[in-house]
């Protein structure tokens, strides 16, 4: 979580960050069950004045209350977020057999119908949301008015499937169920819920699809809750003296967390907008302060911000650069007929993954092919330095084979070492083989042995010499990080 600091160099003292928006509500399908603005609804973060949102599709100007083409936060008042929301069927709206007792009750009365329609579904686009300096939650209620059904939720990056539970009764907020399953697992293992999370997301606009997989159900209800902001930076500014207009910034900070330097002439405009000063970015914390001398301070009038920021990932691959072996990636094979490739899994075997677990692409044995008898394929990460305060390797697996002499590992080798094995602590990680429901995650710290050393991630999988093939080892957001 990022936090930050603001300081006016004309007055070298201290002033409050404009202020965002509250949680904002929107009750979609309002034309069946409208809320009035001082029922509260909401499962993690209940509040008043939930915007109501009539028909099949609209825009923030056919919003009908608390106030008439505005969206307003849970103080009433107007948050300048916008929306969109369309919808790929011809239907319009529908509403479950729920009491109107209540607030969340109504909010999950009247959704959006999909009739039979087939993916896109409802597409819900909200925008003028980098006021949220510290990102947001957004939920995604839906809501069911017969038989079983099945949907997909997706926000760009994730996709959640779930089951649709409840049509005749509520107890809210505790019948409130929340669906964490990843749609690329196989559908009978899907959560059974009526609202998915989608959690830290930020920039100035997003966009989800709710995709129908089944009869009788509709999205009811979205919230964007923000994140709430950390405790603030203290930041101090000196004039140098020796040369006048320059300045020396001073502030607390953390080891492993990199800072950065903004500045604006407009307070009025959101701190995560401002573009960097004189190219000070990506400052290595040195706990308790760290010292910016001697920065020119672009008078008469300007502000300034410091940003703290976690470091990016040591090493950070979702293949989606693809199709093909990312650069400084090393694939290498027996020429046994199986290889690491990378592409879309869902053009290969039925057993393989649905998708990938990120963007489009993962790395895999033979993407678009069950794997061949008498394998041993690598695939090799770049030379990445682990630092020798520690670190984490972690990653997304899907495994299919035989359980029976056809399995995946996970070696580091010594690059400064003409590529020897490290083997410590977890590694190597073997026995990587059976079937697993959908992509799992994995995580391990990196041993001792390799710590202050330039290692790199090795993935091999060997099959045996019978005939029974299945689709293989997949891999995907592959990240060495600090703790």
């Amino acid at each position: 979580m990022k936090r930050t600091s603001i300081t006016s160099l004309l007055a070298l003292g201290s002033f409050a960050a404009t202020a965002s928006a509250g949680s904002i509500g929107i009750n979609f399908a309002s034309n069946q069950s409208a809320i009035l603005p001082a029922d509260t609804a909401g499962v993690d973060v209940a509040h008043a004045n939930w915007n109501n949102a009539p028909g099949r599709a609209g825009t923030t100007t056919d919003i009908t209350g608390p106030l008439s083409g505005k969206l307003v936060d849970d103080s009433g008042s107007d948050s300048l977020v916008a929306i969109t929301w369309a919808n790929s069927s011809a239907n319009t709206t529908w509403r479950t057999n729920f009491p109107l007792n209540d607030g969340d009750d109504k909010m999950m009365k009247g959704y959006v119908d999909l009739g039979n329609s087939t993916p896109p579904g409802v597409t819900i686009t909200v925008s003028n949301l980098n006021q949220f300096a510290s990102g947001y939650d957004v939920y995604l209620y839906a809501a069911r008015a017969g038989g079983a059904a099945d949907a997909s939720v997706s926000n760009g990056t994730t996709t959640y499937g779930m089951k649709i539970g409840l049509s005749t009764s509520s107890s809210f907020p505790a019948d409130y169920a929340l669906a964490d399953t990843l749609s690329s697992e196989p559908s009978t293992t899907w959560d059974i819920g009526n609202y998915v999370l989608f959690e830290n997301m930020s920039g100035d606009s997003f966009t989800i699809t709710y995709a129908r997989l089944g009869p009788n159900s509709g999205v009811t209800g979205m919230q964007i809750v923000p994140v709430p902001e950390p405790d603030p930076l203290q930041l101090w500014i000196t004039a140098t003296g020796a040369n006048p207009g320059n300045y020396d910034f001073t502030w607390e900070s953390l080891d492993g967390k990199l800072y950065d330097l903004v500045s604006s002439t407009d307070l009025s405009t959101p701190i995560g907008t401002w573009p960097v000063w004189e190219g000070h970015a990506d400052i290595a914390g040195t706990a308790p302060t760290n010292t910016l001398p001697d920065v020119p301070g672009g008078g008469p009038t300007r502000f300034f911000a410091v940003i703290e920021k976690d470091p990016p990932p040591l090493l950070g691959e979702n293949f989606d650069a693809g199709p093909g072996v990312p650069g400084g990636w090393t694939a290498a094979d027996n020429a046994a007929g199986t290889a690491w490739e990378v592409g879309d899994p869902s053009t290969g075997p039925a057993e393989g993954p649905d998708a990938a677990v990120s963007g489009a692409h993962c790395a895999g044995t033979n993407i678009v092919a069950n794997y061949t008898a008498g394998a041993d394929a690598t695939l090799t990460s770049p030379a990445i330095e682990v630092p020798a305060g520690g670190a984490t390797l972690s990653f997304q697996q899907y495994i299919d084979t035989d359980g029976s002499g056809d399995v995946g590992a996970v070696r580091l080798l010594d690059a400064g070492n003409a590529d020897a094995e490290i083997i410590d602590g977890a590694f190597p990680v073997t026995s990587i083989e059976g079937i697993e429901d959908g992509w799992t995650g994995k995580s391990f710290p990196f041993p001792p042995a390799a710590l202050g050393k330039t290692v790199k991630v090795q993935f091999q999988f060997v099959s045996d010499g019978d005939t029974e093939v299945f689709s293989g080892f997949y891999i995907d957001d592959v990240e060495m990080t600090t703790p």
